[in-house]
């Protein structure tokens, strides 16, 4: 009962990150979440046996997709997933392990005639098969082996909706985040002005923290995906410490 209970508590920690969607009205990834249209494998792969690309199923294990992409009101590829990462349930033991994606591994996904970068896997779904969560799913089901149970797509006004509910979040630096090459920039894309997070315990806002994990020209693709991961856990400490998860009221 006890194994039970936490696994239930793990899976409702990170999906709060979706009430946010509730929150913002952000309609096009609610109507995405609660119906996903599923798309035959064959029509995905073609005439080759879908089996062989269908991972099998891992009965102790629950796997669940999570998309960051920018929302409809994004002006720059807001399909384009920002974050991609594959959440993995044990349930034998309730272990947990977080996976990111390199949003610029570049390869010839499933349907396609030509190589694509992995960030343009929710939009090649929404525009060739008409689900982005779907195609998402199966894609990163063959590119990883891994049998995925679910998938949520979340935009940027739904994360920032969270992390105001929460009243920010708690991070901690070795030393400081500086990204000076991204933000505020004229229009030649230069003289940007720098965003500045401070060594030491830092509380997040929501606009802070969406930079903070958007922030990738003076780092690494890999480094953000590490600051993605940090501000996941800060979500659910968040959670935790607020009591939220043993109140349905201050869930609603």
């Amino acid at each position: 009962m006890k194994l039970k209970k936490q696994i239930i508590i793990a899976v409702v920690v990170l999906f709060l990150i979706v009430i946010g969607v509730f929150l913002s009205k952000a309609s096009f990834t609610l109507s995405k979440m609660v119906v996903i249209k599923n798309i035959t494998w064959e029509k995905i792969f073609g005439e080759l046996p879908a089996d062989m690309y269908r991972p099998t199923k891992d009965e102790d294990r629950v796997n669940i997709l999570l998309l960051g992409i920018g929302g409809e009101e994004h002006p720059e590829g807001g399909f384009l997933a920002d974050s991609i990462m594959i959440v993995s349930f044990k349930k034998s033991t309730g272990q947990a392990a977080l996976i990111s994606m390199p949003r610029d591994l570049y390869l010839e996904m499933p349907g396609q005639s030509k190589s694509e970068k992995i960030n343009t896997v929710y939009v090649l779904g929404e525009n060739k098969y008409g689900s982005g969560l779907d195609y998402s799913k199966k894609t990163l089901g063959y590119i990883t082996g891994v049998f995925i149970d679910y998938a949520v797509a979340v935009d940027f006004k739904a994360f920032k909706s969270v992390i105001d509910t929460l009243g920010g979040v708690d991070i901690y630096l070795e030393e400081p985040f500086i990204e000076d090459r991204q933000w505020w920039c004229d229009e030649e894309g230069l003289n940007c002005q720098p965003f500045v997070v401070e060594s030491g315990e830092q509380t997040l806002d929501s606009e802070k923290a969406l930079l903070y994990v958007r922030s990738r020209f003076s780092s690494s693709d890999f480094d953000r995906a590490r600051r993605q991961q940090q501000i996941m856990t800060a979500i659910k400490e968040k959670a935790l410490s607020l009591n939220i998860l043993a109140n349905p009221l201050k869930i609603n």
